[in-house]
């Protein structure tokens, strides 16, 4: 007897139908499956709601998206409750409950993930929206999580299908390196340095945007969307100087310059929310290095001396603190020159490209996993974790990862390593 697995587009949504056939390819019977998701918002609260095939709530994803995780940015709800309707699709194309599952079926979970069959040549799946490992680990993270928030006992074995299977996903790439080290970095800024088609300015403005990320981890979205307000100069208990920057959305920020870990802001109330001033939750911090956070303002102040040359400034941003300085203007750190508005991605992408070929550093050939952009990101965690020798649980306060687990896509290391 075999079975098909077909995703079906349905409207804007899509469900699963299961198709069983005797030894002769006779149709036994069929069956569909259909979970619907939606948004709600109540008292400018957005409530996230998961309806099974009869629209009956499901209560336990209501409970753990919208009261467990009540904080969280919209971002990650959205992430959990994918993960989670996938999950049960997944039981229910099983004709079982989630707490049923065997070790078996869920051990084919990862493939219904993937979008692809498990290697026998009587079951197939047909989906036109397969995850990639990086997001298989994800959702089989948080899916892991919620069967144990539900006290499902058969959580434990989601746990070995991860250790058995997409962790292999982490084995070495000799293809194209994940991730910058620290010598290649030097190799980069040695690069751009000495690019004579690059002005004082540009050469400041693309070593920045490379030190943000290789030395202080951030993704490129939120380099995009650093401001004046968020750099700081502080002096801790000990007399130490403290560089740091502050990670956060704004109501002015495009889809590019998105913080995505910390709360999407929809109109100006927001910034009085008490989610958006919680640290973790409204905004994060960023612990820079000294000559990371001067290469910064050295641009800035060059971008800032241009422009007033010829009357104009940086881009606006929103100012959401208060400033003793009634006059204080926010500005978006990082433009275009030519029409100096926020940088685009798009050009950084050309130039980092070029930068890469120069210095003889593979370019990735799946962008998907190997992002141009992330591998700095990428670099960032393999030096602490392979030259500080830091713990795991240290490593994610500086990564600003919420689990220990979130680092598994970025152990790769070389053979050296």
């Amino acid at each position: 007897m075999e079975y098909i697995i077909e995703e079906i587009k349905s409207g804007n949504g899509r469900y699963f139908r299961k198709i069983i056939k005797d030894d002769n390819n006779r149709i036994i019977r069929q069956f569909d499956v259909k979970y619907t998701s939606c948004t709600t918002a109540i008292d400018d609260m957005t409530y996230f709601v998961l309806y099974d095939g009869d629209m009956q709530i499901v209560e336990g994803a209501y409970k753990y998206i919208n009261i467990k995780y009540k904080n969280a940015s919209n971002n990650t709800k959205i992430m959990y409750m994918k993960a989670i309707k996938q999950l049960y699709e997944f039981a229910a194309i099983n004709e079982c409950r989630i707490s049923e599952l065997t070790i078996d079926q869920l051990n084919q979970f990862q493939y219904f993930l993937r979008g692809y069959e498990t290697g026998s040549k009587i079951n197939s799946i047909y989906m036109y929206t397969g995850k990639s490992r990086k997001d298989v680990y994800k959702y089989i993270s948080v899916c892991q999580a919620y069967m144990k928030y539900c006290r499902f006992s058969n959580y434990k074995m989601l746990d070995c299908n991860l250790s058995n299977s997409v962790k292999n996903s982490n084995q070495k790439n000799s293809n194209c390196p994940k991730f910058i080290s620290y010598l290649e970095m030097e190799q980069i800024l040695s690069f751009v340095d000495n690019d004579s088609s690059l002005n004082r300015e540009d050469k400041l403005k693309y070593k920045s945007i490379y030190m943000l990320m290789e030395y202080s981890g951030l993704r490129i979205g939120e380099v995009l969307g650093l401001t004046l307000e968020d750099l700081k100069i502080s002096t801790n208990s000990k007399g130490k100087t403290l560089y740091t920057a502050m990670i956060r959305n704004r109501v002015t920020d495009s889809s590019r310059q998105q913080a995505k870990t910390c709360l999407t802001v929809q109109n100006f109330k927001d910034y009085d929310s008490s989610e958006y001033k919680t640290k973790q939750i409204g905004w994060q911090e960023v612990l820079l290095n000294e000559e990371t956070y001067y290469t910064v303002t050295d641009y800035f102040d060059m971008l800032d001396s241009r422009l007033s040359k010829i009357n104009q400034h940086a881009p606006a941003a929103d100012s959401v603190e208060r400033h003793k300085d009634n006059n204080f203007k926010n500005y978006y750190i990082f433009t275009n020159k030519m029409n100096n508005k926020p940088l685009n991605i798009n050009m950084l992408s050309d130039y980092t490209k070029k930068v890469f070929i120069a210095c003889g550093i593979k370019l990735d050939k799946n962008v998907r996993e190997n992002n141009l952009f992330h591998r700095f990101r990428h670099g960032f965690v393999m030096h602490l974790l392979y030259e500080k020798k830091m713990k795991d649980s240290i490593v994610i306060q500086y990564t600003r990862h919420t689990s220990t687990r979130s680092l598994e896509p970025y152990n790769n290391p070389t053979n050296e390593q």
